[in-house]
């Protein structure tokens, strides 16, 4: 059988959360599947990633250049801010038209990928959320100055939560759900399943694992928030080491404390993990959080994080430390000494969780 993927993300453990959730999607998929890959990149890095690595899993990848998409006068402002039609492609409206009837799934990995539907007639169609955009364009709303820029979300904001009800409502489409529905959308979600997404990872563990780890994209405002908890928790800790790595942490300016080692260019996500003992997440918004823990527990890492973070992923309270707040992240990352047991504990758990989450998304698409 055949699957059609469209994403705007690369699948790979170095682009962020959703790039990492799309990666468990295609192994999972592959299971059953021959996968035609469509994916938006924006430069070489990326494109070798396609090539070298995600073509292990897929069958056939047909890369967009993000760059071309937004060469035209039109999108130089209102890129950024056009939620719904940073997504839109005529190569791949036009490729649908054409090519949309031989495949026997199509896999709209982003709701905003679900501008295409009306190309597909007879096709089991699947539409994979992510992120709640609404909630993130609300989020960014608080912290906004410009009264510009704010009345600009507010337009987004409007037009993006309008869109994602749309595609909650339609009954013809299912619908993939990480984390948790926003009140004021439960009403009208129907079809769907909330999906915790487990990728196969592989590491090389080393014998002395001490260092305390964060991660994230630093564009996103509450990871940027969590920096100032971070750098108060190493400060405290002058004694033990921690590393902060991810996209845009230059754009940080911050002065790190000498135990606090930066990794701006962050190549090799599993050699970094398979280093770290402990991953310090204190960030509460997101799906991304969903990624980072189960990233972590597979690694077998120690996490501290928060109490709202573990209500995503089932039982995972039983295998993380909860902070209530910078105190208790502080007092407890004092005590952390790495433990093998706690270790294989978490490691053991991931592998249960990602048998019984494949075997629900294979039931339902």
């Amino acid at each position: 059988m055949k699957a059609l993927v469209i994403s705007p993300y690369i699948p790979h453990t170095s682009t962020g959360g959703s790039g990492l959730k799309l990666l468990s999607t295609l192994q999972c998929l592959s299971e059953k599947y021959e996968i035609t890959l469509i994916t938006f990149y924006s430069n070489r890095k990326e494109l070798d990633i396609l090539q070298n690595e995600t073509l292990k899993i897929v069958s056939e990848i047909l890369p967009v250049n993000k760059n071309i998409k937004f060469s035209k006068f039109k999108y130089v402002f209102f890129r950024k801010y056009d939620f719904i039609k940073r997504f839109w492609s005529n190569y791949i409206n036009s490729f649908l038209k054409n090519n949309a009837a031989q495949y026997n799934i199509i896999y709209l990995d982003s709701i905003f990928n679900a501008q295409y539907i009306d190309n597909f007639v007879h096709n089991n169609i699947v539409v994979d959320f992510h992120n709640f955009h609404s909630e993130i364009i609300e989020e960014n709303l608080v912290y906004e100055k410009s009264n510009i820029k704010k009345k600009i979300l507010i337009r987004e904001f409007e037009k993006v939560k309008k869109f994602e009800t749309e595609i909650l409502k339609n009954m013809r489409l299912k619908k993939i759900i990480t984390g948790n529905i926003p009140e004021s959308l439960k009403n009208n979600a129907f079809k769907f399943i909330k999906l915790i997404p487990v990728p196969d990872l592989k590491f090389n563990f080393e014998e002395t694992r001490e260092t305390i780890l964060f991660t994230g994209n630093f564009s996103w405002i509450p990871n940027i928030l969590a920096v100032d908890d971070f750098i108060e928790t190493a400060q405290k800790n002058m004694d033990k080491k921690f590393i902060i790595a991810g996209k845009n942490l230059n754009k940080i300016k911050k002065k790190f404390p000498e135990n606090i080692e930066l990794k701006t260019d962050f190549k090799n996500h599993p050699e970094l993990f398979s280093k770290s003992g402990a991953f310090f997440c204190p960030v509460k918004k997101g799906s991304g959080i969903n990624m980072k823990l189960i990233e972590a527990l597979s690694a077998g890492m120690h996490i501290f994080t928060t109490e709202e973070s573990v209500k995503k992923i089932p039982e995972i309270e039983n295998h993380v430390t909860v902070c209530r707040n910078i105190t208790e992240f502080t007092e407890k990352i004092k005590n952390f000494k790495f433990n093998t047991d706690i270790s294989k504990q978490n490691t053991d758990f991931i592998s249960k969780l990602k048998k019984s989450e494949r075997e629900k998304f294979l039931s339902f698409i």
